[in-house]
Protein backbone atom coordinates (compact mmCIF):
# COMPACT_ATOMS: atom_id res chain seq x y z
CA UNK A 1 0.00 0.00 0.00
CA UNK A 2 1.24 3.54 -0.71
CA UNK A 3 -0.36 6.56 0.96
CA UNK A 4 0.12 10.26 0.72
CA UNK A 5 1.19 12.13 4.47
CA UNK A 6 1.88 15.78 4.06
CA UNK A 7 4.77 14.77 5.41
CA UNK A 8 5.87 12.09 2.88
CA UNK A 9 4.98 8.99 1.40
CA UNK A 10 4.34 5.93 2.83
CA UNK A 11 4.89 2.29 1.82
CA UNK A 12 3.44 -0.41 3.66
CA UNK A 13 4.69 -3.79 2.23
CA UNK A 14 3.67 -7.11 2.34
CA UNK A 15 5.51 -10.78 0.88
CA UNK A 16 5.09 -14.18 1.09
CA UNK A 17 7.98 -16.82 1.05
CA UNK A 18 11.39 -15.88 0.92
CA UNK A 19 11.28 -12.46 -0.12
CA UNK A 20 12.41 -9.91 2.36
CA UNK A 21 10.35 -6.84 1.78
CA UNK A 22 12.60 -5.50 4.94
CA UNK A 23 15.37 -5.44 2.64
CA UNK A 24 13.60 -4.32 0.03
CA UNK A 25 12.32 -1.15 1.86
CA UNK A 26 15.70 -0.83 3.60
CA UNK A 27 17.81 -0.68 0.04
CA UNK A 28 15.44 1.98 -1.59
CA UNK A 29 12.82 3.36 0.95
CA UNK A 30 14.34 4.22 4.06
CA UNK A 31 12.68 2.04 5.66
CA UNK A 32 12.39 -1.70 7.70
CA UNK A 33 10.67 -4.26 9.03
CA UNK A 34 10.44 -7.79 9.31
CA UNK A 35 11.26 -10.12 6.58
CA UNK A 36 7.49 -10.41 5.21
CA UNK A 37 6.21 -7.36 6.58
CA UNK A 38 7.85 -3.31 6.11
CA UNK A 39 7.50 0.00 5.82
CA UNK A 40 9.19 2.78 4.04
CA UNK A 41 8.99 6.64 2.89
CA UNK A 42 9.67 8.52 0.14
CA UNK A 43 9.60 12.38 -0.22
CA UNK A 44 9.48 12.25 -4.00
CA UNK A 45 5.67 12.63 -4.36
CA UNK A 46 2.83 10.43 -4.78
CA UNK A 47 3.56 9.85 -8.23
CA UNK A 48 7.16 9.64 -8.57
CA UNK A 49 7.19 7.35 -5.80
CA UNK A 50 4.73 4.92 -7.65
CA UNK A 51 6.53 5.33 -11.03
CA UNK A 52 10.07 4.02 -8.92
CA UNK A 53 7.80 1.46 -7.25
CA UNK A 54 7.12 -0.44 -10.15
CA UNK A 55 10.42 0.20 -11.85
CA UNK A 56 12.46 -1.50 -8.97
CA UNK A 57 9.81 -4.15 -8.97
CA UNK A 58 10.43 -5.24 -12.57
CA UNK A 59 14.17 -5.43 -11.05
CA UNK A 60 12.91 -8.18 -8.95
CA UNK A 61 10.32 -10.15 -11.24
CA UNK A 62 12.59 -13.43 -11.35
CA UNK A 63 12.82 -13.90 -7.91
CA UNK A 64 9.53 -12.63 -7.18
CA UNK A 65 7.88 -14.96 -9.53
CA UNK A 66 9.84 -18.00 -7.84
CA UNK A 67 8.75 -17.06 -4.89
CA UNK A 68 4.73 -16.80 -5.92
CA UNK A 69 5.43 -20.31 -7.54
CA UNK A 70 6.45 -21.63 -4.69
CA UNK A 71 4.20 -20.62 -2.68
CA UNK A 72 1.18 -22.00 -4.81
Amino acid sequence: MIIERPEAVRLSLRSKGNFSVNDFAREHFNGGGHPNAAGGTSDTGLLQTVLNFEKLVKQYEKQLNSNFKKSK
